[in-house]
């Protein structure tokens, strides 16, 4: 049972370990942050970029279709993909 004055104080930037020398209870979600992190978020960030303008030129491609037939065509073999990635 745990008493008014007995909870534990972690802090964000403490990595999870608490502030009044008890042990900790719980995990940490700022364990594996390290300097290859930011390595990670920029390539996260490219993907995300890249994924992005893939996504406008194929919107492009089916509105700069001329006919029903393409639009259908075009629609039909976007979602092929998709589904298989």
């Amino acid at each position: 049972m745990h008493k008014q004055g007995d909870e534990v104080s972690l802090s964000m930037f403490s990595g999870g370990m608490p502030q009044n020398g008890a042990a900790a209870v719980g995990h940490s979600h700022f364990a594996g942050m390290n300097s290859s992190s930011s390595s990670s978020a920029i390539r996260d960030f490219f993907t995300v970029l890249a994924l992005s303008f893939h996504a406008v030129f194929e919107g492009l491609a089916v509105g700069l279709e001329d006919t029903n037939t393409g639009v259908w065509t075009l629609f039909t073999g976007m979602n092929k993909k998709k589904y298989c990635m």
